[in-house]
């Protein structure tokens, strides 16, 4: 038997611009007729963001692409990068050898 452990589902078409807002009414919809558990993605920039998406939509989990780009420790609960995890960051990517280039677009 084939099947999924659970399905992400993105807020926003092909067709709609990153610019504008997911549609929290879809994904509550797709939630409400789905078998599987649903994420959420789109628009999740903050620990507070999920607990949106959480109560607008309904879904089992939530998905962060920009939101962890500008910050990565936010699912730990910080509002912004620390110090310490850039730190850690730039340490290992030397120790790895990562591309400088790779490293300053990432910071």
């Amino acid at each position: 038997q084939a099947g999924a452990s659970f399905i992400t589902l993105h807020g926003r078409t092909v067709n709609t611009k990153p610019s504008e807002p997911v549609d929290y009414e879809a994904i509550k919809f797709i939630k409400s007729v789905a078998v599987v558990p649903l994420v959420a993605n789109g628009d999740v920039r903050s620990l507070a963001g999920v607990e949106e998406v959480f109560e607008r939509t309904g879904v089992n989990g939530a998905m962060a692409a920009r939101g962890l780009l500008m910050n990565p420790a936010m699912f730990a609960g910080y509002d912004s990068t620390p110090v310490e995890c850039v730190n850690d960051f730039v340490h290992t990517s030397f120790k790895l050898g990562t591309r400088f280039e790779t490293i300053q677009k990432t910071l």
